[in-house]
């Protein structure tokens, strides 16, 4: 199964996103995707660390696409951000791919190889008055992949507040224990 939870800064959705996995079951993977390079990121990093602590998470930190996750048995990812990840491969050194392409290739892989994937993402899009080009060019990105992992995906929730509101998947949701 896939699932994408999409939410506001300090909408839930982290927390919602690993609710979920705990409920679809072991083996855990939490792919961290943030860099520790300013004090904002070290300490983000260090509150999600505590909010998976005891829980049962495997942790791969992996700021890149690269094609290298390996999992010891299938079980149930949580990819903790799509929008880090996009913002990390759009500002480093150039490659054959567009990062688009880059993440797209790398999710279906790892979906590939695991029983259920939640994706947590970015909802941050409500204007674009007064951004530059970088900025610009990133948002329609994140846009873009929200879209693509949304069509792939079985359900979709938007995390407002910590709450949930089921956008797709609203039958899987009633029919399973695990919303």
């Amino acid at each position: 199964m896939l699932i994408l939870v999409l939410g506001g800064a300090s909408s839930g959705k982290s927390r919602i996103a690993e609710k979920i996995c705990l409920k679809l079951g072991k083996p855990l993977y939490y792919l961290a995707t943030m860099q520790d390079d300013c004090d904002e990121s070290k300490r983000k990093i260090a509150n999600h660390r505590r909010m998976r602590r005891g829980k049962g998470f495997y942790t791969i930190e992996k700021p890149f696409c690269t094609d290298e996750v390996c999992f010891a048995q299938k079980g149930t990812l949580l990819l903790e951000c799509l929008g880090t990840l996009l913002a990390n491969e759009m500002f480093k050194e150039k490659t054959d791919l567009e990062p688009n392409e880059r993440i797209l290739r790398e999710i279906s892989s790892m979906i590939s190889k695991n029983r259920h994937t939640v994706i947590v993402s970015n909802d941050i899009f409500s204007t674009l008055e007064g951004l530059n080009s970088q900025s610009i060019a990133y948002l329609k990105n994140l846009a873009y992949l929200n879209k693509e992992i949304a069509k792939r995906a079985d359900v979709v929730i938007e995390a407002v507040c910590s709450l949930k509101n089921i956008i797709k998947g609203e039958d899987i949701c009633r029919s399973s224990d695990i919303f």
